[in-house]
């Protein structure tokens, strides 16, 4: 058995009894931050898989708006379930952050990382879609 499938089979051994006890006993506060660093070591892999072929992603960019989708979804679901009036009273006053929103901030942050950094367009484009790829294709299903 190679390293790396040792340390995947390690990993799952330790998180998955993590994960069913944050699901049986946890508070939605606690598994929605379970699963944003499931998600967000996920995206880190995903993202070395990338840099291994030649794409070099924003990395802390990327985990950074992974971490703002899942708490997008938990206060939209915290909004969903209001029970008491002191409930009603908060979602009234907290800001409504929509997934659209925190999508546009990525791309906006992504725009100002290659503006700052005067990034050759040719090495910008396969940073952005490496790190817009991993959002789509292993946040945003594990969020939903």
């Amino acid at each position: 058995m190679s390293s790396g499938t040792r340390l995947r089979v390690l990993t799952a051994s330790i998180l998955i009894p993590l994960v069913v006890a944050g699901i049986r006993w946890g508070a939605t506060w606690f598994v929605a931050g379970l699963a944003a660093a499931v998600a967000v070591m996920a995206l880190l892999e995903f993202l070395a898989m990338g840099e291994r072929m030649g794409f070099k992603a924003y990395r802390v960019w990327t985990c950074l708006v992974a971490a703002g989708i899942f708490a997008q979804q938990w206060m939209a679901s915290r909004e969903a379930s209001i029970r008491r009036l002191g409930d009603l009273l908060y979602a009234a006053q907290s800001p409504h952050v929509t997934l659209e929103f925190v999508l546009f901030l990525f791309v906006l942050g992504v725009a100002a990382i290659v503006l700052v950094s005067r990034q050759a367009l040719a090495e910008a484009l396969p940073s952005i879609s490496i790190s817009a790829a991993g959002l789509v294709f292993i946040v945003l299903p594990l969020s939903a």
